[in-house]
């Protein structure tokens, strides 16, 4: 099963992807995004746009597919 996750070290608090899956993530107090319904996620592909559309690549996909990679442009970056 694949999780989405937001690396907090990384993110820069922009918020396009809370913009882009609205009702899945919410901000918290300093507008850094938290992930707090997993079930209203739209969908696979609207997952990819936010994740390829995060400025500083925090947003990915963890688990058994993927775990510890990130979509950087045109390729998965990390292990």
């Amino acid at each position: 099963m694949m999780t989405l996750v937001v690396d907090r070290t990384t993110c820069t608090g922009k918020g396009v992807c809370v913009y882009l899956l609205d009702g899945a993530l919410t901000r918290d107090e300093w507008g850094y995004p938290i992930v707090v319904d997993t079930d209203t996620i739209p969908g696979r592909a609207a997952v990819s746009v936010a994740i390829s559309l995060c400025p500083v690549g925090a947003l990915q996909w963890a688990g058994k597919r993927g775990a510890g990679k990130r979509w950087a442009g045109k390729r998965w970056a990390g292990k």
